[in-house]
């Protein structure tokens, strides 16, 4: 899957680019579908390696909301980027 194609399921989901406005620009965005986002993240991860800032982005928002599996995955990135950036690591 492509970075345009997550992208695109990520805006489906309710993720905007940062700084983009939402059709109601003039209150706070609607939260996306939280199994949607949740699965693109790691649908990114297992296929790219990473999670494109669309996506990360509607993760934060619904982790700020209280949503407990965007919360858990944030923190199993989180995670996996520090053991990532450990020298002396070997891949498990």
């Amino acid at each position: 899957m492509t970075d345009d194609r997550l992208a695109e399921l990520a805006r489906a989901a309710g993720a905007r680019r940062h700084g983009e406005a939402g059709p109601d620009a003039g209150g706070a965005l609607p939260l996306p579908d939280a199994a949607l986002v949740v699965s693109l993240a790691i649908q990114s991860v297992k296929q790219i390696g990473r999670v494109p800032m669309p996506i990360r982005d509607a993760l934060s928002r619904l982790a700020a909301s209280g949503e407990p599996t965007s919360q858990a995955v944030l923190d199993w990135l989180g995670r996996r980027g520090q053991r990532r950036s450990m020298p002396g690591r070997g891949a498990r």
